[in-house]
């Protein structure tokens, strides 16, 4: 015959749990209601231990008390370093009897019946059933109500904005497990602040690198292709006499004779002419910048480009490429559509876009400074864990830039009797915190394999 024995409540991450200790095993994790109590819920308590929540909050200190007291009682000399748990199929068989025992025995409340007599949806004599989900720290919502978690979901999390070090751009910094990875750091040792769950939007990703065109004349390139001093020594500055330049020609040919030019610096042919083309170059560039002057000073622009262009019908150049400027930060925006099928799933809604408001929204500190809003991270899960099938989101967090709220999505206002719309559209816009890089992309195929689509 199995003994059971019932915790007190444990405060743990702004909730309260109580352990059911069955055979001086942990069995089984319930949370109170909103207003701390057990046992008045219409809705199951338990966490289903097939959850993470579960495993977190059966590992923290508050378990383990509760594990102690229920198997010692007041010897703490037995004390034990850690609760014993039942095995999993117990664990699972425990949540299944109780979620049982709730689903025959709780009566249906006002606040779980359609508010609209005209409600065909789950049908006046079927209680929604709660969502369980990471509950161990701060509130979880769920739109709809009843959302299946073994089946593909958008997870969010709300975390506060903590700084670590004046650089947070950085790839995954080779920790063990690319899920506990949060490169970038941005979230490192802040408090989660909760969670929402929504169903799987419609997912696009743009991965995207920023290119430029880049132009550069002679001038530059003889910048970028020697030194101060090689470049006297190749006739880069205008004005020089012939004497002077055919010197500096000696001079080159003599650092090369002396090895301190490799071979693929080019003939001496290859380099006069590089250096006449050069010197021509500048030449003209001097004879542009004095008519420049002079259109300047009659209040006219005149380019080397409109000079060479209207004295030689020729112009600079420009040697045009595309080069790399830097990584693209990604955007992501959602779109939820969701519809109140009762009067609990409308206060869900109503407190899921508070939630998202609270969440973007800067703190005031004082007069001089504010402080940032929270920042979030997003995950596609089912039952599995995270999706391989969809992109990845950066681990570092996401700004909540954007909330946009339709209330009247049908273009005319329709409304329950305590004027919940029937229908609320919700427009969600993320800005991930940092890029990703090749680092980033490498490390998920060594956590996730090769078969993931990547971040």
């Amino acid at each position: 015959m199995s003994k059971t024995k019932k915790s007190r409540g444990y405060d743990i991450g702004g909730s309260k749990y109580s352990f059911d200790i069955v055979n001086d095993k942990i069995a089984g994790i319930r949370k109170a209601d909103d207003n701390g109590q057990f046992g008045n819920s219409l809705v199951n308590e338990y966490l289903n231990p097939r959850l993470s929540t579960f495993g977190d909050i059966a590992a923290s200190s508050e378990a383990l008390n509760a594990y102690n007291i229920a198997k010692h009682g007041s010897n703490k000399n037995s004390y034990e370093d850690s609760a014993v748990q039942a095995t999993s199929a117990e664990l699972q068989d425990y949540f299944n009897e109780q979620d049982k025992k709730s689903t025959n025995q709780a009566p249906i409340s006002g606040d779980f019946l359609p508010s609209n007599p005209d409600f065909r949806g789950a049908g006046n004599n079927k209680k929604y059933k709660p969502y369980e989900y990471t509950r161990d720290k701060g509130d979880v919502y769920a739109y709809p109500s009843d959302i299946n978690t073994d089946q593909d979901h958008l997870k969010i999390q709300k975390w506060e904005y903590v700084r670590p070090n004046v650089n947070q751009s950085k790839p995954n910094q080779g920790r063990a497990n690319q899920d506990t990875n949060v490169a970038g750091d941005s979230v490192k040792g802040s408090k989660l602040q909760g969670s929402v769950l929504l169903p799987m939007p419609k997912v696009v990703d743009v991965n995207g690198a920023d290119w430029g065109e880049n132009k550069i004349t002679a001038f530059g390139l003889g910048a970028l292709g020697a030194s101060e001093g090689l470049g006297k020594l190749i006739g880069l500055t205008p004005g020089l006499t012939n004497e002077e330049r055919e010197k500096q020609t000696k001079a080159l040919d003599r650092l090369k004779s002396e090895g301190q030019f490799g071979s693929g610096f080019g003939s001496k042919e290859e380099r006069e002419n590089f250096r006449k083309a050069l010197g021509s170059a500048a030449s003209v560039s001097v004879t542009s910048g004095v008519a420049g002057l002079a259109g300047n000073a009659l209040g006219t622009q005149i380019s080397p480009d409109t000079f060479l262009a209207r004295t030689g019908g020729a112009v600079l150049n420009p040697n045009a490429e595309m080069l790399f400027q830097g990584p693209v930060i990604r955007d992501f925006n959602f779109s939820f559509l969701m519809i109140a099928r009762s009067e609990y799933e409308g206060k869900q809604i109503r407190k899921i876009i508070k939630w998202f408001k609270k969440g973007m929204a800067p703190k005031f500190r004082n007069t001089t400074l504010i402080k940032s809003p929270d920042i979030f991270t997003l995950e596609y899960r089912n039952a599995g864990g995270l999706l391989k099938t969809v992109n990845r989101f950066n681990p570092g967090g996401l700004a909540l830039t954007t909330v946009n709220v339709d209330y009247a999505p049908s273009g005319y206002w329709s409304a329950y009797r305590d004027s919940q719309p029937v229908a609320v559209k919700m427009d969600l816009n993320f800005t991930e915190l940092r890029p990703i890089y090749e680092k980033d992309q490498k490390d998920d195929d060594v956590f996730r394999g090769s078969d993931s689509v990547g971040f």
